[in-house]
């Protein structure tokens, strides 16, 4: 399934239109033809596996949101749901590798791709700054040139020969795009990192000090008896297939 890569950066730090994109996605999947007839709460309920009261309130949120719309008369109520992908090849992301296998599943699939979208974003910038100073060829480098001047007018880096330095991915940055607190965004990465599509690095640097004995050190973490640790944010790599869906 395709889904517009729009609905990313759309859903980013919005949890409803994540959970109505969730759902529409389920629907999407299970539907043969998008529709359901003699529509009720009791078949969304049936379709999606959520309880009547959740399908009476993402319903009211999935219409204002326009994932979905009605046809038909009161007798054969026809709830439809709306397009996810674009006619346009390069407006997609393939999202054939969320989990539609339920509700909570699907939100919790989107949740780790708007994660990993920052991630490709960063891994995006590093092989354009990279292709822009060591260029393999003639014409990677003027693409690439034109790339970063795109990107300098769009505010996103300050000038054309700034160097890509890795600092990480904070769970706070993360918390933020997904739009929830620390403890959810542990269990967002956790997913994606069971499911194979991210590889975790901590990065942690210790440093040899005799009898430094668990005092408070400025610009260390923490101490133990004999050293000091500074803790970076983890980095992160995504596999193949989430680079390539990412890229579609």
């Amino acid at each position: 399934m395709k889904l517009r890569r729009r609905f990313l950066v759309e859903a980013k730090g919005d949890r409803t239109i994540q959970k109505c994109l969730a759902l529409a996605f389920v629907l999407k999947s299970r539907l043969k033809t998008s529709r359901i007839h003699h529509y009720s709460i009791n078949k969304l309920c049936q379709a999606t596996g959520i309880s009547h009261k959740t399908a009476e309130k993402y319903e009211k949120w999935m219409l204002e949101n326009d994932f979905i719309h009605f046809e038909g008369t009161a007798d054969n109520r026809v709830l439809i749901v709306n397009s996810l992908s674009s006619h346009t090849t390069n407006r997609n992301i393939d999202a054939s590798l969320m989990d539609p296998s339920s509700f909570f599943s699907a939100y919790r699939s989107l949740q780790s791709f708007i994660f990993m979208r920052i991630q490709h974003n960063k891994d995006f910038t590093q092989h354009l700054l990279q292709s822009r100073h060591k260029p393999e060829s003639p014409s990677e480098f003027r693409k690439a040139k034109r790339k970063v001047k795109d990107l300098v007018e769009q505010g996103k880096l300050k000038n054309a020969d700034v160097k890509y330095k890795e600092y990480g991915l904070s769970l706070k940055k993360i918390a933020k795009d997904v739009g929830c607190c620390i403890k959810t965004v542990q269990k967002v990465v956790g997913y994606a990192v069971e499911k194979q599509w991210v590889e975790k690095q901590r990065n942690f640097r210790w440093v040899y000090a005799p009898h430094v004995n668990h005092r408070e050190i400025d610009g260390y973490t923490f101490s133990t008896k004999h050293k000091l640790c500074i803790v970076h944010p983890n980095t992160y790599s995504l596999s193949a297939a989430v680079s390539q869906s990412l890229s579609y």
